[in-house]
């Protein structure tokens, strides 16, 4: 009974409400936006954290996850959900277009990836697996 949606969620979610949604959004910071990259923005992450809660019914779960690259910024405030840290993990960033921008690098190296030649890869993030509960109607 899952549904899996793809390309703008928040407009195929609008006015409904969920037991869980399990979000894998995109992560990656940049001081400015850009509209034709996926893999970069964290506008739909900060309103999931921060939002989230009016797509969910008591007692709801939001599962995403977080990239350290943007943990400072995706929570400079509190959530008003109930935030548990399921799992951490340090994985690659191999997205190219990133990669090969040295400025692009810099700043993301300013937000803490973490340069160490290890697996055929040159940089590394951590990855914060999180659940947040609605705990209100």
């Amino acid at each position: 009974r899952a549904k899996f949606v793809m390309g703008d969620g928040l407009k195929k979610i609008k006015g409904k409400k969920f037991d869980l949604l399990i979000c894998n959004p995109p992560y990656v910071p940049r001081k400015k936006s850009i509209d034709d990259n996926p893999y970069e923005g964290t506008g739909l992450l900060y309103h999931l954290v921060h939002e989230g809660q009016k797509y969910l019914n008591k007692g709801g779960i939001i599962l995403i996850n977080i990239s350290n690259l943007c943990w400072e910024d995706t929570f400079k405030e509190k959530p008003k959900m109930t935030m548990k840290i399921l799992e951490k993990m340090k994985v690659p960033l191999k997205v190219n277009n990133i990669m090969n921008n040295p400025k692009w690098v810099k700043y993301l190296r300013t937000k803490g990836l973490k340069k160490k030649w290890k697996k055929g890869y040159e940089y590394w993030q951590e990855l914060n697996i999180i659940t947040l509960t609605n705990e209100t109607n």
